[in-house]
């Protein structure tokens, strides 16, 4: 079971700024269109990569079925572990040690020892730090694409952004791509190839 304890106050991809900047936009009647199209792009990411990137604090229960090397929280990266019971005692955090992809080792005099089996409570910060934040973590990969969905949106006001060829002497041929933001599942290959690698299978 995971639930959200502190959630981000924004889980924007890109800043207004750095979008307005791309798109060669300073009219302040277009930011309110900006900040909506930047709100609606990061969602349809987070849709189609089935995570949140904003860091926010986490209280996740993980049932251990046996011994085990490591347990392996939903979320990440994990920024700061903040507590963790076992079977309802406490664990001091100093005898946690952090891999990669959100798994935490439990130590013994700096030995890495076994998980016993039964229900593990881990309350934990994970996320990025996102781009109107000082001191942004957010890959640039996932802020290029974020970038990407806005300008194809902001720009199909005056042409659709779907269609990539067109003529018009003799039979007409038109060759059309993917429309607006897409919903999620459906986003341009070129969005998609910014976004594989934090793709989570699961998701939430």
């Amino acid at each position: 079971m995971l639930e959200i304890v502190s959630p981000s106050l924004s889980r924007n991809l890109a800043s207004y700024g750095a979008v307005s900047a791309d798109l060669g936009v300073s009219y302040p009647e277009e930011m309110q269109t900006i900040e909506m199209l930047i709100a609606q792009a990061s969602a349809a990411i987070e849709t189609w990569c089935g995570r949140r990137f904003a860091e926010e604090t986490y209280r996740e229960t993980i049932r251990i079925e046996r011994s085990t090397e490591c347990v392996v929280v939903s979320c990440f990266p994990v920024t700061e572990v903040r507590s963790v019971s076992l079977n309802g005692r406490a664990i001091s955090i100093s005898d946690l040690e952090q891999g990669d992809g959100g798994a935490l080792f439990l130590t013994r005099s700096g030995v890495r020892t076994l998980w016993e089996a039964g229900r593990a409570v881990i309350q934990y910060k994970a996320g990025f730090t996102l781009p109107d934040t000082s001191g942004c973590t957010l890959p640039q990969d996932i802020t290029r694409a974020a970038t990407l969905l806005v300008k194809q949106a902001y720009f199909a006001r005056r042409r659709d952004p779907s269609i990539r060829s067109e003529e018009s002497s003799g039979v007409g041929a038109t060759s059309y791509g993917l429309n607006g933001l897409g919903n999620g599942n459906d986003l341009p290959p070129e969005v998609q190839g910014l976004l594989a690698r934090y793709r989570d299978s699961v998701g939430f």
